[in-house]
């Protein structure tokens, strides 16, 4: 899976989950996610700490003809393209992931917050009670030592509305 920050089209309704070797401590965080709504909660509740977000690049931009489906759009909207890395408390990236928020389904507060702040998305978006649907589960392998342990791409909806498609890479650091 890219962090290119391109996407592909995933029914919202099906969930592919792609099996290889992968460790047991591994399934239970991808259960956790799944259950959650909130990736970022997650793994401050998994790590016993505090969650850093680092903002690798992020800027205002337009959904290619491609994105339109998976966030249930049909014109143009500003969109805000956001690449980041989570990290520990030790400063040990946890997890990178890409998103595309849509700006106008969120409170101008919200948007203003995405543009200039560095407050994970989740938590931004948590006053707004979002509902966190995963579409996706590719499990790593375990061949490499600094291969990912599993990607999930996942869409978060505020008010039954499609705000943010987003994919996550969780990282070996996030096991230790």
């Amino acid at each position: 899976m890219s962090f290119d920050g391109s996407a592909e089209s995933v029914p919202a309704d099906h969930v592919a989950v792609t099996e290889r070797a992968i460790r047991p401590d591994s399934e239970r965080l991808i259960r956790l996610l799944r259950d959650s709504d909130s990736a970022t909660r997650t793994l401050a509740a998994w790590t016993g700490g505090p969650v850093l977000l680092e903002v690798v690049d992020r800027h205002d931009d337009r959904l290619s003809a491609t994105e339109f489906a998976d966030l249930d759009l049909w014109r143009p909207e500003p969109v805000q393209r956001r690449k980041i890395r989570l990290l520990d408390n030790r400063n040990r990236v946890l997890s990178e992931a890409t998103a595309i928020v849509v700006l106008g389904r969120v409170p101008y507060r919200t948007a203003l917050a995405l543009r200039d702040g560095d407050v994970p998305l989740g938590l931004l978006l948590a006053p707004l009670h979002p509902k966190r649907h995963t579409l996706s589960v590719v499990r790593g392998s375990d061949d490499q030592p600094d291969n990912p342990l599993f990607d999930i791409t996942a869409r978060l909806d505020v008010g039954g509305s499609p705000v943010a498609f987003v994919r996550e890479r969780y990282l070996p650091e996030v096991l230790r």
